[in-house]
């Protein structure tokens, strides 16, 4: 979607490929959020300049939709705070299914 954050590498080609095949929509890029809503997986790298840990974000999870039901979809987005042992985010989709 136009709303995707960051570049992708091989194992994200892999999958617009197969969003394109089968076509298909990645929810979670579709609408505009805030960066903190948009971003899955916080990671933690070391500057090289400073030595100091800094955090890293990116998008990698996703919610994928037939493109003939994105009539149905509302919103997508992740959420952050779940009380897991996880580096990653919940990511959720709401579907309007009185459509």
């Amino acid at each position: 979607g136009r709303h995707g954050i960051g570049r992708r590498n091989e194992n994200g080609e892999r999958l617009l490929a197969f969003h394109d095949h089968k076509w298909a929509l990645c929810t979670n890029t579709a609408f505009p959020h805030a960066s903190r809503h948009t971003n899955t997986f916080t990671g933690w790298i070391k500057d090289r300049g400073s030595r100091k840990t800094i955090p890293w974000f990116s998008q990698i999870d996703y919610i994928l939709c037939r493109s003939r039901s994105t009539s149905l979809l509302v919103d997508a987005r992740s959420y952050a705070g779940a009380k897991l042992q996880s580096d990653h985010k919940i990511v959720k989709a709401t579907f309007d299914l009185s459509k």
